[in-house]
């Protein structure tokens, strides 16, 4: 028995150490995130521990990827963007098990892209046409001044608008597969903050459609934005349009097209929140009664998004209750009669 113990004590001594530290106690989150269909790269990501409140971050490579080590636990997905984009789908939960690696695809979107208008029609070309008295063409403009590291913006100046129309800017953005978005920012003469709209996008160019000006808007400031998937930003140099009646008044101008009938989201450049502008007509810039709602998606994984509420349904106020008065008649009780006992 002792020769047996012994050797049992022999074997375990000349076993290797075991490292109580070896073992693994964290696991791997990874994946993709892309606007659009697109990679985005250089862009922060967090995960939150729905528990402990602690808070993982990474940042995607040049193809959009990322890979961080967290601790076991249940995550919640966010975004550390200052660029306007929110997370629009995400796992609700990340569930991470030490040594195993957790999957988290990340599609981003615009915060403010939300648009309340319909389609916008091809803006008027300015090339001479054979059918057009030359005295009617509208001479021949050079592109604005553009800056910043961004995206090329190639746009003619437009210096006239027609009160009551919806005016249309046209511009071409390069490369076009690098545009996150693109926004028309615009102020009247009346006041110093500026607005703005998001522009659209059809058969490769970008067409701000602006609410109905007022004459007393004249002369209104503007310029154009974009902003790349790379964060990288670019504006064309601020322009002045003047305000007219009707377009025979331009004179020599270039004049905006008309765009169609259909209300206009317009967005603080301040606060970001949807406003109706100053020096513009109501019926033009009108959002639903001015509502802004917060829109909650999918727990702590989507963030807070600001939203227009469109359309909302009207308060119907229910009818008054009349109450009818109860009247308790009163309930005579008899006298009790004494019991007589004998002992």
């Amino acid at each position: 028995m002792r020769k047996a113990a012994a050797v049992l004590l022999a074997g375990l001594l000349s076993a290797p150490p075991v490292s109580l530290g070896s073992a693994p106690v964290l696991g791997t989150i990874q994946g993709v995130v892309t606007l659009d269909g697109r990679p985005l790269s250089g862009v922060a990501v967090a995960f939150i521990d729905l528990q402990s409140g602690n808070v993982v971050r990474a940042t995607t490579g040049s193809n959009g990827a990322f890979e961080t080590s967290a601790a076991a636990g249940q995550y919640a997905v966010t975004t550390e963007s200052q660029a306007g984009l929110v997370v629009g789908r995400a796992p609700v939960r990340v569930a991470v098990v030490p040594g195993r690696v957790a999957s988290a695809e990340i599609e981003l979107f615009a915060q403010s892209t939300a648009m309340l208008q319909e389609p916008p029609q091809k803006p008027t070309p300015t090339s001479t046409t054979p059918n057009v008295p030359a005295a009617q063409q509208q001479p021949p403009t050079t592109p604005a001044p553009t800056s910043g590291a961004g995206a090329a913006i190639n746009f003619e100046p437009v210096t006239c608008f027609v009160a009551g129309e919806f005016p249309l800017l046209d511009a071409g953005i390069e490369p076009l597969s690098s545009v996150a978005r693109a926004r028309t920012y615009f102020k009247a003469a009346q006041g110093q903050n500026f607005y703005y709209v998001e522009m659209t996008q059809d058969a490769g160019r970008f067409i701000g459609k602006l609410p109905r000006p007022k004459v007393e808007a004249s002369p209104i400031t503007y310029y154009l934005q974009s902003t790349t998937t790379e964060f990288e930003e670019s504006q064309t140099s601020e322009i002045e349009a003047i305000i007219v009646e009707k377009k025979d008044d331009c004179g020599d101008r270039k004049i905006a097209a008309f765009g169609p009938p259909g209300e206009v989201t317009v967005f603080s450049a301040s606060s970001g929140a949807a406003i109706a502008p100053l020096g513009f007509a109501a019926g033009g810039a009108a959002i639903a009664a001015g509502t802004i709602a917060l829109i909650a998606a999918g727990a702590a994984a989507a963030g807070v998004v600001t939203g227009v509420v469109v359309n909302p349904q009207p308060t119907v106020t229910p009818p008054p209750i009349t109450l009818t008065p109860i009247t308790i008649a009163p309930i005579s009780i008899p006298t009790p009669i004494p019991v007589t006992t004998s002992r």
